[in-house]
Order: structure tokens, then C-alpha cells, then sequence
């Protein structure tokens, strides 16, 4: 397996864990919801595509076991991308009243959901390739 594949999956899961997990819970601390809502948005957005690209390139470029895991993490990420945050945004920019409401907060709940999947695969994956090679990233 690849060192640097390690290290940049280390990275991603760097990068997806503080813009989800440290960057969210501040920005709407500091700012009201529609801003705050607005700037995760355009966040998380970067940070998923980064986050995919990253991990098509280390399944294409490195051969190894648990690759499934990778896989599985960039379509979970790649869900949220082509489904699920174009739709959120859809439902926002149309105003979120009633029905509307109730199914952006469905939708967030189950992206929320997908995030912290993939967080989790790419943990576990990390884990593994540490524990395969007995040595740190």
C-alpha cells in the first residue's frame, strides 16, 4: 500500500472532520442561520468533492486490501454531492415552509448521517492500513 495514500487519507478525513465537526458548530455560533447555512454549504461542498477526488485517486492508484471501504465512502460522499445537497439547496431557495421544512430537515438528518459514515470508513480504512503495515502514517 501506498505511505502516501495513508497520509493523504489522513488528510481528508482531516480535512472532512473540521469542516463538519469544527467549522459547522462555530459558523452558526458567530452567524445567523441563513448566513451560516449558506457558507457549510459552499464548506461542505468543496470539502466532499476534495474529499471524493482524493479517494478515486488512492483506489485507482493503489492496489490493497479493505479498497471497498474507500469505495464505499467516496459514493456516500458522492451521494451528497449529486443528490442530496442540490436538492437541499433547491428547497431552500424556494423557502422552507410546511412540507418544504419538514423534508429539508429529513434530508439533513440523513446527510448528516452520510457524512459521518464516510468519516467513519475512512477511520476504519486508516486504522486497518496502520495496523496491515504495523507502523504510524
Amino acid at each position: 500500500m501506498c505511505v502516501a495514500a495513508r497520509l493523504l487519507m489522513a488528510f481528508v478525513l482531516g480535512v472532512l472532520g473540521t469542516v463538519g465537526y469544527f467549522v459547522a458548530p462555530v459558523a452558526f455560533s458567530l452567524f445567523d442561520k441563513v448566513a451560516a447555512g449558506a457558507l457549510m454549504g459552499v464548506l461542505l461542498m468543496w470539502a466532499e468533492l476534495f474529499a471524493v477526488v482524493c479517494i478515486l485517486g488512492v483506489v485507482f492508484f493503489c492496489k490493497g486490501a479493505f479498497r471497498k471501504w474507500l469505495i464505499a465512502a467516496a459514493v456516500l460522499l458522492g451521494v451528497q454531492l449529486v443528490w442530496l445537497n442540490p436538492h437541499m439547496a433547491a428547497l431552500k431557495a424556494a423557502g422552507l415552509r410546511g412540507e418544504q421544512a419538514q423534508l429539508f430537515a429529513q434530508l439533513h438528518g440523513l446527510s448528516q448521517v452520510l457524512y459521518l459514515f464516510s468519516c467513519v470508513l475512512l477511520f476504519l480504512w486508516l486504522i486497518w492500513q496502520v495496523k496491515a503495515h504495523k507502523q504510524v502514517l
